[in-house]
């Protein structure tokens, strides 16, 4: 049986090579640079991922679409993402919080909207502003 030799891919420095870029047999990543890549499915489809490691642990998250997230986009997210592994925090687990504190806040302002009461229809006219 023969090995196959790994295909060897220029880091991404354009757009134009994104474009480009083909689906093949099996799922492939094209580097963006320092754990940053961009998935290449077998449908065609193309993702951002970012591969990290903290305490001791591989993490992998997902940075968005291509089309939806631009080359440049996805390079400000991996500084962001950077910027929090160097300050000792977890990319996934600030993503986690910032996800729950979205959601605590939509309950938050749906319980208080439920709370205040709104004039009734008519009102106005047995209340006339002076």
């Amino acid at each position: 049986m023969t090995e196959e030799a790994p295909i060897t891919r220029k880091p991404l420095t354009h757009t134009r090579q994104i474009d480009t870029a083909k689906p093949e047999k099996k799922t492939y990543g094209l580097n963006a640079g320092e754990g940053l890549f961009l998935e290449v499915l077998t449908t065609g489809a193309k993702r951002w991922r970012y591969s990290y490691s903290f305490a001791g642990k591989r993490g992998l998250l997902s940075v968005g679409t291509y089309s939806a997230v631009g080359l440049a986009d996805a390079k400000a997210k991996h500084d962001e993402y950077n910027r929090l592994l160097a300050q000792g925090i977890s990319p996934s687990d600030q993503r986690k919080q910032e996800k729950q504190d979205a959601k605590q806040s939509d309950q938050l302002r749906l319980y208080w909207s439920s709370m205040v009461k709104r004039p009734r229809r008519g009102s106005e006219a047995l209340h006339p502003h002076p």
